[in-house]
């Protein structure tokens, strides 16, 4: 096959001799295997690849590839070393690495392996343990098969492709054989271990690139996950490495190698399907998955925009939700708001109807007023006819004393003398509703005398002794009868109510109700055992022993929740009352008394109705609870509520100035320098040149805006961009006028100028104004008493005080009509309303700053990502025309090497010429990015041989 002409190796193929071998090669045993026939075969297969024919029948057999693997499970070593040199050779022909992928996954099968590759490295193991009878020719073949493998079909523009291969070898431990490989100082073997290294470092720094690193160590689980978690840290897919993360943990101890092992060929699958890629990498160790990546991929991405939509429809739903809780919420609101407008109408109705009743009462009480008035004349006339009736009854007794004793005349004389003196009063007008007073009864006559009866007495005069007063007499109080109730058992506590006078009980309530008649259903003898004065003992000798030592009970007229309150705070003054009394009259000049306990002082000020009911049990003033007696003797200073205001007032006023002078110092400068500032004028007249330009026409050719568009700057947006017209401000500032950068610090008093309100501060001057003049007026009062308390400084303390409140008050005031002064001049210079208030004035400028440096840092948060894609877009530029380089020279070496034979091939395979003389040139440090095809050279008879590119074999026939 290797002598004869062409038409042999013709014949030879058309009797099925190519068949026949296969066959036999397939079938050989044990002891066939170790001779020499194994190696013709192997040599006889050898020679018809190197016929052009012949190698398309071998190629084109479906088994060939797969039987010339077999042969590598033997120990003729020329066998093996000859079908490595076919299976790398393979590798370069067109189709042939898909073969040589297949065939390595048939070999597996057949001779047992666990993994692929695995009786390769294992040979190349114990040939370089066993150097004594090393065969150089055998570790050479088995590296250039593996660079073969490595570089070549799939490998040659698939990144992945050789990442994935090369750790397939790396898990079988090919690094320490490859180690003792670069002891044995061979140069064929060194060349194709520079190879293999270098391609791998080159292969290692690509992928560094990718994560923006410059080294990943993918023997480090730490530094993989490192890498892979900075690259996916803002990213949406980050998620989904976290969750398969967590659900690795939870992979069961049961059988966890076969599904560790699913997991790693799936993710393979992932890696080696190249959506973009029409010539998909070939790997039959992960083919029967059968998984679709694209399909998949797209499937996940339609499912993902279905959730999008699903939580735009819950978001959606929940807003409706939402809308029509409002809907039902206002609805409610209108309900109650009408509910609440009828009851408005009803009480109104009422009032109009008690008016209305009022009125008519009204004009019934004039109208019995003018009866009463009627009578009043009346009884007037009466009056005079029995003053006329007392005159004749006076000449009666006049008349008969003629005809009487010494005794009798005697007490006739008394008696008319007494009805002399009596004196006589006008009748005074009855009040309305009042009847008219009857007249007053005569006095009877002495004894022993006759006559008619005595007339009444005129009205007016007094009524005999032991008469009851007529009812109803004007000018005499209605006392109601005594009830009559039982008598406790024994003492009982007090209860302190407000007892009503008895004039006032007509026309209410307690009118008509009598609690006599219910007092006989009350237990009473539980009621005095509950409510005694004093606790009762089940011993009596005890009871009697407690007697003795019973404190006196507490007496307290002040609601107890306020004197519980007091009382606790009194506890943690730890003073008492007398000195707390002299510390108000001192004015505590020392300051004892904490600022806090002033002002909750100040809560307590004894009411009008604390002070009559503490007055009207000053006679129990020892039996005064603690609350009690501290407002009793408090309240006995002269103006104690004002004497304890201004106190807190005085203890207070520095620290009001002090918080009042800041902002209106603030405010007065910040308006000195938004008037001043020459570098804010000049961005708000870059603004105007930008707002003239947008709104050239009728909106444009202004000479002036409102500070108020200074905020519309981060609206308005570039077409289809987040950029805002302030970035482009901030860039043109930065690039054009760099001086005005620094604008804030000639305008450095806004930022606190704008959190004060004028409003608010001059109340706080008014409150200091009315503070003073309280202080004074208190001042005046206390010095005007004639007299006053042993130990009361309160004139002097507070004299001294108000001449050194008035001057620093008079300042701060100063300072703020001056404050005012130039913010009225800012306003007006900036053309805004008169009545704008400051915070909004200096909150336009204040928002504008901060808008300024939030837009320069988002401008260098930009500049420094378009730097980095710039950097990276040239990185990959640059690795683009090394790729097309190298594919270029590489062309040019195959164009060199036109039409050479099979053996050729594997010659220059195995020396490493493939490699190409710019790696030997540069030690080593550039990889073929192209497929190296050498064709071999044509024999006469013979058609020559063009082993094209991958990208080529697409049109190319075997």
């Amino acid at each position: 096959l290797r002598t004869q002409p062409n038409r042999f190796v013709m014949r030879f193929i058309e009797i099925e001799g190519l068949d026949k071998l296969l066959v036999f090669l397939n079938k050989m045993d044990y002891e066939y295997r170790q001779s020499v026939i194994h190696t013709g075969i192997i040599g006889c297969i050898k020679a018809l690849m190197n016929n052009s024919h012949g190698r398309a029948h071998v190629l084109a057999h479906p088994n060939s590839i797969n039987i010339i693997a077999q042969s590598l499970q033997c120990e003729n070593a020329k066998a093996k070393t000859a079908a490595i040199e076919i299976l790398g050779a393979v590798c370069l022909v067109p189709g042939g690495h898909r073969k040589i992928m297949i065939a390595m996954s048939h070999f597996q099968k057949f001779a047992g392996e666990r993994t692929r590759f695995q009786t390769i490295i294992n040979d190349l193991d114990r040939c370089c343990s066993n150097t004594a009878n090393m065969d150089v020719n055998f570790p050479t073949a088995v590296l250039s098969f593996i660079n073969a493998v490595l570089s070549y079909g799939p490998g040659e523009d698939s990144l992945e492709f050789r990442v994935h291969l090369r750790y397939e070898f790396l898990m079988l431990g090919i690094e320490p054989v490859l180690e003792k490989l670069g002891n044995q100082q061979t140069q064929l073997v060194e060349r194709h271990l520079d190879f293999f290294r270098e391609t791998r470092k080159e292969d290692e720094e690509v992928l560094a690139r990718r994560f923006s690193q410059t080294k990943i160590d993918v023997r480090s689980v730490t530094s993989m996950v490192k890498a892979l978690q900075l690259q996916l840290g803002h990213n949406s897919a980050y998620a989904n490495f976290l969750s398969f993360l967590q659900h690795a943990l939870l992979i069961p101890d049961d059988n966890r190698s076969g599904r560790w092992r699913l997991l790693d060929k799936l993710v393979q699958q992932v890696v080696l399907q190249e959506s973009d890629s029409d010539d998909l990498p070939y790997d039959p160790d992960v083919q029967p998955l059968a998984i679709n990546v694209e399909d998949l991929v797209d499937h996940l991405a339609k499912e993902d925009e279905l959730i999008g939509l699903r939580q735009k429809f819950s978001s959606a739903s929940t807003q409706l939700e939402d809308l029509k809780g409002d809907l039902v919420k206002k609805e409610r609101e209108c309900e109650v708001r009408t509910q609440e407008k009828d009851d408005i109408k009803a009480a109104l109705n009422k009032v109009m109807q008690k008016l209305e009743k009022e009125n008519a009462n009204v004009r019934d009480a004039k109208q019995r007023e003018r009866e009463l008035s009627v009578q009043v004349e009346e009884m007037r006339g009466q009056l005079a006819r029995e003053l006329g009736e007392r005159q004749k009854v006076m000449d009666m007794l006049e008349k008969a004393s003629a005809g009487l004793s010494d005794d009798g005349k005697e007490a006739a004389k008394k008696l008319l003398e007494e009805m002399k003196s009596a004196p006589v009063t006008a009748v005074p007008p009855a009040p309305p509703g009042a009847p008219a007073p009857p007249p007053p009864p005569v006095p009877p006559p002495p004894p022993g005398m006759g006559g008619p009866p005595p007339p009444p007495p005129p009205p007016g005069a007094p009524a005999p002794p032991g008469a009851p007063p007529p009812p109803g007499m004007p000018g005499m109080a209605s006392r109601r009868p005594a009830k009559s109730l039982p008598k406790p058992s024994v003492p009982l506590k007090s209860f302190n109510w407000s007892k009503l006078p008895d004039n006032k009980i007509d026309k209410t309530i307690w009118k008509d109700l009598d609690e006599t008649k219910l007092i006989k259903d009350i237990d009473l003898r539980e009621f005095d055992d509950l409510f005694s004065s004093f606790n009762k003992d089940k011993d009596p000798e005890a009871h009697t022993r407690s007697l003795s030592i019973v404190k006196p009970k507490e007496v307290s007229v002040i609601e107890s929740r306020r004197a519980q309150n007091l009382t606790i705070l009194l506890s943690r003054m730890k003073l008492n009352y007398e000195e707390v009394k002299l510390l108000l009259l001192q004015m505590d000049e020392d300051e004892e008394l904490p600022r806090d306990m002033l002002e909750q002082l100040l809560k307590f000020v004894p009411q009008s109705d604390e002070v009559d009911l503490l007055n009207s049990h000053s006679d129990e003033l020892e039996k005064f609870a603690r609350a009690d007696r501290f407002l009793y003797e408090v309240n006995r200073l002269p103006h104690y509520e004002q004497r304890l205001q201004t106190l807190f007032f005085k203890r207070k006023f520095n620290e009001r100035v002090d918080d009042v002078q800041p902002k209106v110092i603030a405010m007065s400068l910040a308006a000195t320098q938004v008037l001043k500032s020459s570098k804010l004028k000049k961005l708000l007249e870059l603004v105007l040149a930008f707002g003239n330009y947008m709104n050239k026409g009728p909106r444009g050719n202004a000479y002036g805006f409102r500070l108020a568009s200074l905020t519309k700057l981060v609206d308005t947006k570039a077409s289809g961009s987040r950029f805002t017209l302030l970035n482009f401000l901030v860039q043109t500032v930065e690039s054009k006028f760099p001086e005005l950068m620094a604008f804030e610090e000639e305008v450095s008093a806004i930022k606190e100028a704008c959190r004060v309100n004028m409003p608010e501060l001059e109340k706080d001057i008014g409150i200091l104004r009315k503070g003073l003049a309280e202080v004074k007026k208190e001042v005046n009062y206390q010095a005007s008493r004639p007299s006053r308390d042993y130990g009361d400084r309160y004139v002097e303390v507070m004299g001294d005080f108000m001449s050194v409140a008035e001057s620093a008050f008079h300042s701060v005031e100063s300072q703020l009509n001056n404050s005012k002064e130039q913010y009225s001049k800012a306003v007006v210079s900036y053309a805004e309303e008169e009545r704008v208030p400051s915070d909004e004035f200096f909150g336009f400028f204040n928002t504008f700053i901060v808008s300024f440096h939030d837009a320069y840092a988002e401008n260098l948060a930009t500049r420094k990502k378009r730097e980095e894609e710039e950097k990276k877009r040239r990185q990959q530029e640059e690795q683009r025309q090394r790729d097309q380089e190298s594919k270029k020279k590489r062309k040019e070496r195959n164009a060199a090497k036109a039409a050479g034979e099979f053996d050729d091939l594997v010659s220059a395979l195995k020396s490493g010429d493939l490699y190409g003389t710019e790696r030997k040139a540069k030690g080593g440090a550039n990889k073929p990015r192209g497929q190296l095809t050498p064709a071999g050279t044509r024999r006469q008879g013979q058609s020559p041989v063009r082993i094209g590119s991958n990208r080529e074999r697409r049109n190319q026939a075997i």
